[in-house]
């Protein structure tokens, strides 16, 4: 029953993956060990304390950035959101002409929701949640930009953190 899944995913060119630790390891067990054989062109974000990014089966950046105290359900929605959001600016400047790099993408979104959730963690404390690291992305943007504008577009994709 996987096996029409893993064909169609493994021939398409802008896939981004972004299991845990526990289901990297079962990604590569369903695999037979090798996740980038079966995803040749997938990136992948394996994330945990340091997130990994990982691109042609080599990791090749790391967001160390840390991110608050509690793990809580539904932030790693946030991050893939947030990735989506950044892989769809790069398509848009991309047809503009401009050159993109998708790793930095990846990166960019795994900083922004670390930052958010430590954010969102120092005012909520234990009883934060995946909303109030949303609720919380727009002022790590600010933070970040110096301006007061609550879009992100060619602040994280077009210069360094």
């Amino acid at each position: 029953t996987q096996e029409p899944f893993r064909n169609i995913l493994g021939s398409y060119e802008k896939v981004v993956l972004t299991p845990n630790v526990i289901e990297y390891k079962r990604l590569e067990d369903a695999n037979n060990g090798d996740l980038f054989q079966a995803f040749p062109n997938a990136l992948v974000v394996k994330k945990g304390a340091q997130d990994e990014i990982y691109k042609n089966g080599k990791k090749v950046m790391t967001c160390d950035e840390e991110g608050g105290l509690k793990r809580s359900g539904g932030i790693g929605d946030v991050l893939a959101g947030t990735l989506g959001t950044f892989m769809a600016w790069n398509e848009i400047m991309q047809d503009q002409g401009t050159q993109v790099d998708h790793v930095w993408s990846c990166w960019c979104a795994c900083y922004l929701v670390k930052r958010s959730t430590a954010f969102a963690f120092q005012q909520k404390g234990r009883s934060m949640t995946a909303p109030d690291v949303l609720n919380s992305i727009w002022q790590n943007v600010d933070d970040r930009s110096g301006t007061k504008k609550k879009t992100p577009q060619g602040i994280f994709l077009n210069s360094p953190i």
